[in-house]
């Protein structure tokens, strides 16, 4: 057999899994964008969970050769990215193979997969494109994300230096286009359903890869257009009603859930820094529904007489 014969044998299939629920237009030009690909290995999964918009049989009569998984309730993000890895797992041709974690509100160029599969292996690491806003594409979202737990924030780097090409120092990638090994998931396992249904998911998932030793990237040669406006619950204003900022801190649609930070922190922070970020999370939301409805008028002077005590005390 020839080098290019065996270097072509030796090429990992990509299965690219994208967890849907409803929104059909963004499932089909995610599709579109993936049949599109010049990676050939590639093997496409749709985890539908539910959705009631038409998209079992549009998928099946427009893209005949889409592996779709149909759930007969609402799976979330992580149980429809859970089966669609699983199908992976059980369909892999060797352990060398990868996952394509996708969301369908985002798109690539046809020349994505491949980039990743040449720079995963190049630094044996998970690795995901550089994010930027669809409606603006100039605008870096996501160039690699950090976590600070003593102030329990994520810093995110949000710009790319002149020939900077691959970035590793981060904590975290995310479900939007990141390209993962499977001899990592075979290890570390898979997305965690029961205890993170949807939001912090990815961020549980790759925490986990790092402390069993893996390497994270972002790769800048491959570009991720997000819809950002697509994603969960919005702030449209610097004010709330109660029920909005209940939404926020209690919806499963929502990147602010408590509930889910709660047991990030839990599962995921240093012990030296558990319970300090447990605290910086409740003070944050509480001062949030505080300052952010029409409670800030009954705290107004609380809240003057405290900053008072602290200058006086300074």
């Amino acid at each position: 057999m020839s080098e290019t014969a065996t270097k072509k044998s030796s090429r990992p299939t990509v299965f690219a899994v994208i967890p849907v629920f409803n929104r059909l237009a963004l499932t089909r030009d995610c599709l579109r964008c993936l049949q599109a690909q010049s990676y050939s290995r590639l093997v496409i999964i749709v985890a539908d969970g539910g959705s009631s918009d038409g998209t079992e049989d549009a998928i099946k009569r427009e893209y005949p050769s889409v592996v779709l998984i149909r759930g007969d309730r609402e799976l979330w993000w992580t149980g429809a990215m859970r089966v669609g890895i699983e199908y992976a797992l059980e369909h892999r041709t060797s352990d060398e193979d990868v996952v394509l974690m996708m969301n369908n509100d985002t798109l690539i160029d046809s020349y994505y997969v491949e980039t990743l599969v040449r720079v995963s292996r190049e630094h044996k690491a998970a690795v995901g494109g550089l994010i930027v806003d669809s409606e603006e594409p100039s605008r870096i979202v996501d160039a690699g994300e950090s976590i600070d737990w003593e102030s329990y924030t994520f810093p995110v780097k949000t710009t790319v230096g002149a020939g900077e090409v691959f970035y590793d120092q981060i904590d975290l990638l995310s479900g939007r286009g990141t390209l993962v090994p499977m001899t990592m998931i075979l290890q570390a396992g898979n997305v965690n359903a029961e205890v993170f249904p949807h939001y912090i998911a990815d961020c549980e998932f790759f925490c986990r890869l790092r402390r069993h030793g893996f390497r994270l990237g972002v790769s800048y040669e491959a570009v991720v257009l997000a819809k950002v406006a697509e994603t969960g619950i919005v702030l449209k204003s610097s004010r709330l009603k109660v029920r909005e900022a209940w939404e926020l801190l209690f919806s499963e649609r929502s990147a602010e859930n408590i509930r889910n930070h709660w047991r990030f922190i839990h599962h995921c922070a240093p012990v030296q820094w558990r319970s300090r970020a447990k605290r910086l999370l409740v003070l944050r939301q509480l001062r949030m529904i505080v300052l952010k409805t029409w409670m800030e008028w009954v705290a107004f002077p609380f809240l003057w007489c405290a900053q008072g005590l602290r200058r006086r005390s300074s």
